[in-house]
């Protein structure tokens, strides 16, 4: 079905969950919850066994191991079978837990498009990126999808797959959000989840990759009608604005009062349903490092990513 794909990315904890409620507050729009699907297929896919040396093979074994309780060594040494490797992405893709695929489709209707991947030509990147379309394509249709709504997918890590998500969805449009990378430090730190990175190190390595992979398609000109990058205080300094950017960028119709509606149903002060830290949503402010770095935090930031901080209009 021809219809618009939005894709929203940007590190964690820099505003990625306030823009999909912006988004899924407009009644063209479906979306649901952030689906991991294509970061995941990738995790799956040996896409470079070949180049890597053993140590990286090692670092991707045990990636997997973590993620996919893939236990026989032998298959990071010399790759996957065929049938191994369609076995994983069969099955325990399915049930694993970082994958919101579940809540996109049955497991029914994913098996066949898995089979029907299998048989089709092409290498396995091109059949995982197969796959995404496939799944994405039957949620919408579900959904109540037309030619004339938007599908919405809000997962952070698609800024590391910009180029596929090009090529497997045709005219769909990216929107990077962007955040002081120290107010993301902060932010990390009160989220108080499991996959948050509980040091400043970590925390601002985080964001560094994000930030520096994100440059990659912010510098060049020939993604300018497909990407766009947001920035969260310019989203605080004046929502009206960044929102109508927003909606040209994507190519969504909107009248003042559509704009307006927006604005109210998604201020922060209804969007903090739990207050304090592990909520989702917190202040919703600028600069709030500043309140909760130390001389160690500061040095530490600075020597790590203290000039990106800079490039990107973050000053001291």
């Amino acid at each position: 079905m021809d219809h618009k794909n939005v894709f929203i990315a940007g590190c964690p904890r820099s505003g990625t969950t306030w823009i999909h409620d912006i988004f899924r507050n407009r009644p063209d729009v479906i979306t649901n919850v952030e689906s991991h699907i294509i970061p995941n297929l990738f995790k799956i896919v040996w896409l470079d066994l070949e180049n890597l040396n053993l140590a990286g093979r090692i670092r991707k074994a045990s990636r997997l191991i973590f993620d996919y309780k893939v236990l026989n060594p032998l298959q990071f040494l010399f790759g996957f079978s065929e049938k191994y490797f369609w076995k994983l992405l069969k099955y325990e893709y399915f049930r694993h837990k970082g994958t919101n695929i579940p809540q996109y489709i049955s497991y029914d209707s994913y098996y066949k498009i898995v089979d029907e991947a299998r048989v089709r030509d092409g290498s396995h990147v091109e059949k995982i990126g197969f796959i995404a379309k496939e799944v994405f394509e039957a949620y919408f249709t579900s959904s109540g999808g037309s030619p004339g709504k938007i599908f919405v997918d809000k997962t952070p890590s698609h800024i590391y797959h910009v180029d596929f998500i090009l090529k497997n969805f045709p005219g769909a449009k990216i929107i990077e959000i962007v955040r002081d990378g120290r107010d993301v430090c902060v932010s990390l730190q009160k989220y108080e989840k499991d996959w948050c990175p509980d040091n400043r190190q970590a925390q601002i390595e985080l964001w560094k990759g994000y930030i520096e992979t994100g440059g990659k398609f912010r510098r060049n000109s020939a993604y300018a009608g497909s990407f766009l990058s947001v920035k969260y205080e310019d989203m605080l300094a004046d929502r009206r604005r960044e929102i109508t950017r927003m909606f040209d960028f994507v190519g969504a119709p909107y009248t003042s009062e559509t704009v307006e509606e927006v604005i109210e149903k998604t201020d922060f002060k209804k969007l903090k349903v739990k207050k304090g830290d592990g909520a989702h949503y917190r202040k919703g402010v600028a600069g709030d490092w500043r309140n909760s770095f130390s001389a160690r935090d500061e040095e530490i930031v600075k020597k790590t990513a203290g000039n990106l901080l800079e490039e990107m209009g973050y000053k001291w």
